[in-house]
């Protein structure tokens, strides 16, 4: 009896897990198909929701790319940097990372890129 509670409880755990990855997909879908067509910011950020999920990753890479193509700035190069991370691409990782503290120091160079400095150096040490 007691097996089959714990099944019935990892199985119920997963439906709700995936209930709120495709909640964050439908979320970020509507954002991406009500943006405009220079918005990079949407892009970026429902790229970034995706990602943190580990939700529908060709689309996340397909918008975030496509912010990166309206502009460039250090949230979405940091987002592209956030995506190859969570597939296990970690030298990709810390060419976006590096290009992210660049675009930030361009205003000031004093500014403080201590996480993603830390981004860095989870990605050094990954295999």
């Amino acid at each position: 009896m007691t097996v089959a509670a714990v099944a019935m409880f990892f199985v119920a755990s997963s439906f709700s897990v995936q209930a709120k990855a495709d909640k964050t997909v439908d979320k970020a879908r509507s954002a991406v198909e009500n943006a405009s067509p220079d918005d990079w910011e949407t892009y970026a950020k429902s790229a970034q929701m995706l990602i943190r999920k580990k939700a529908s990753m060709g689309e996340a890479k397909k918008w975030v790319e496509k912010s990166l193509s309206i502009r460039e700035t250090p949230f979405n190069l940091e987002v592209m940097g956030d995506y190859y991370i969570k597939n296990n691409l970690p030298k990709q990782a810390i060419k976006y990372y590096i290009k992210s503290m660049d675009k930030l120091k361009e205003n000031d160079a004093n500014i403080d890129t201590s996480a993603i400095q830390g981004k860095i150096v989870k990605a050094s040490t990954m295999k």
